[in-house]
């Protein structure tokens, strides 16, 4: 097979030249204790988000309870009262014509269909509350921490964090799937 001389070659096409990234300067800082694994070289602080949960315990089971049952007396208020200015609506829109009154009255029902799927998921949730075993961790929120990262970790790891709290103190700290502090009841 004949050999192809240069002249008969591609040249691939010159790539544009990239733009000088800015200098940026990296600051490193110096290992912490509860998160950062034993290590060298740079590290860089980054922002995680950290899933607060709480331990089920008959406190709270009554505490959220009585939420729910506030919440349905509310909506049962509300609903009683949208009854109320519904009929007033309802005899100012017949004034306007019968495009207005459906449009008020499907406006209604619409609030009202509203109040009453909030009522019956509300409904849902206290049963489902009361079938809960004591212990059970019910997610609660997320708060944001700083995290340091360095060159090897694993990043799930190093963003993997939970607070798990039991009738408000803080009972267990997961950090990347190491218990941090030792687990243990709620202490009075």
């Amino acid at each position: 097979m004949p050999s192809k001389s240069s002249s008969q070659e591609a040249a691939a096409p010159a790539a544009p030249a990239a733009p000088a990234a800015p200098a940026v300067p990296v600051t490193t800082q110096p290992p912490t204790a509860a998160v950062a694994p034993a290590g060298e070289g740079p590290s860089l602080l980054v922002k995680r988000q950290v899933t607060v949960k709480a331990r089920l315990t008959e406190a709270m089971r009554q505490k959220l309870a009585a939420d729910f049952q506030d919440a349905v007396r509310k909506l049962d208020v509300e609903l009683s009262q949208l009854e109320f200015q519904g009929k007033r609506l309802l005899a100012d829109a017949e004034k306007g014509g019968p495009e207005r009154t459906a449009a008020v009255s499907a406006q209604l029902s619409g609030e009202r269909q509203k109040r009453q799927e909030q009522k019956v998921r509300i409904l849902e949730s206290l049963k489902e509350l009361g079938k809960m075993s004591l212990g059970t961790e019910i997610v609660q929120g997320t708060v944001e921490s700083l995290a340091e990262v360095r060159v090897g970790d694993r990043l799930a790891l190093v963003t993997a964090a939970e607070v798990v709290v039991e009738d408000g103190i803080v009972v267990a700290i997961r950090d990347g799937g190491n218990v941090t502090i030792l687990e243990g009841s709620a202490r009075g």
